[in-house]
């Protein structure tokens, strides 16, 4: 669903942060972020305010329970830290009236409640300004900037001086791994294939490095994604290594006779002249030469020497270039690049934001500017 910005923006007074995807200003004197997630059909909400020191949290919460049943669209909603925040789910039509009628509600609801527009880090109402820390919505005064860069330089400090453990690195990769192959297995089970198996394993995977190893570098990505998509390519491998072994054993007895029809047709061919042979095809009806005699020997002989899984397993270069397993072969390379875009495309939607976490980089970009 297309959510037009332009639209937005002109029926709130807000302007639109392309770059991350947000949308800000103030309205009624409080500071408001919305962040839009066009896959979720959603936008995340978060309006910056100060509560009088003589609410009740308790109070307070009950009151946003009961604010939230009345309205539709809204869910999450919480006060946390001087942020009001909650997730609006997008209409199916007139999606940019219905999201202004809902943030019109919201900051109506803060004035009622008597909050008041500050500073998130140290709650004074003056001087502040809008910035996205990390790609969320803040408002902070230029005393708390300068504190808030110390911090995070700290942070970038800090996390350089931690080294990686490579046993656990190692770990982490070989725990991830087999998981990534028992989910990839047990789709392929189930005779479909899913990308969230491989999100999900390469999530885990980079999440087991960094917790095994300490911190989550590129060489151990990496490492790390080499065993996922060797362990993701192989996983295929077996599940059509079964399938093959399966079909092998099915037409055992039609293979076997097979090459014995054909060892029969060899010795009669032998004993007769080229015309007579070609007499006897035309009086059965049936034309076979002799190179298509060979190939179908050999693929029967290569059905019945094939009858267990590890000897299919240990062959299946060779048995996919057969005729026979012709259609196993393309499913086979489907899988392998489904599996491996998957694997890949995770890789960088997940690394990307671990590995600066892992580093301690922290991003703050004022609005505006």
């Amino acid at each position: 669903m297309a959510f037009h910005d332009k639209q937005f923006c002109e029926l709130t007074q807000l302007q639109y942060d392309a770059a991350s995807k947000t949308f800000w200003g103030e309205l009624y004197s409080f500071p408001v972020f919305l962040q839009l997630i066009p896959r979720r059909n959603a936008m995340l909400f978060r309006l910056i305010a100060d509560a009088p020191f003589s609410e009740d949290p308790a109070v307070r919460k009950e009151k946003l329970e009961q604010w939230q049943m009345a309205h539709s669209g809204i869910s999450a909603l919480n006060y946390k830290e001087r942020c009001l925040s909650c997730v609006m789910s997008l209409a199916s039509k007139d999606s940019e009236k219905a999201a202004a009628n809902l943030l019109s509600a919201l900051t109506a609801l803060a004035a009622d409640l008597q909050w008041k527009g500050c500073c998130m880090a140290c709650g004074s109402p003056f001087g502040y300004k809008p910035y996205l820390l990390d790609g969320g919505g803040v408002t902070v005064c230029a005393g708390c900037k300068e504190h808030l860069e110390q911090k995070m330089q700290e942070s970038l400090n800090d996390h350089a001086m931690i080294k990686p453990n490579i046993p656990g690195v190692v770990l982490g990769a070989v725990l991830g791994a087999a998981a990534l192959f028992l989910l990839t297995f047990f789709v392929l089970k189930l005779s479909f294939l899913s990308f969230l198996t491989s999100y999900a394993g390469v999530f885990l995977t980079l999440y087991l490095i960094k917790k095994c190893g300490r911190k989550l570098t590129k060489p151990a990505v990496v490492f790390g994604m080499a065993l996922c998509l060797g362990v993701g390519l192989a996983a295929p491998v077996l599940d059509y290594a079964g399938i093959i072994t399966d079909f092998n054993k099915e037409n055992c007895v039609a293979a076997m006779e097979q090459i014995e029809n054909i060892d029969r047709l060899r010795s009669l061919s032998e004993s007769m002249s080229d015309a007579e042979w070609a007499a006897a095809q035309n009086a059965a009806g049936k034309h076979f030469t002799k190179a298509q005699m060979d190939d179908m020997y050999e693929q029967a002989h290569m059905i019945l020497s094939h009858q267990s899984f590890i000897t299919t397993l240990q062959d299946m270069p060779e048995i996919l270039q057969m005729d026979v397993y012709s259609e196993v072969k393309v499913e086979l390379i489907k899988c392998f690049l489904i599996i491996g875009i998957a694997i890949i495309g995770s890789a960088v939607i997940v690394a990307t934001p671990m590995l600066k976490e892992s580093a301690g980089i922290h991003s703050l970009r004022e609005l505006g500017l």
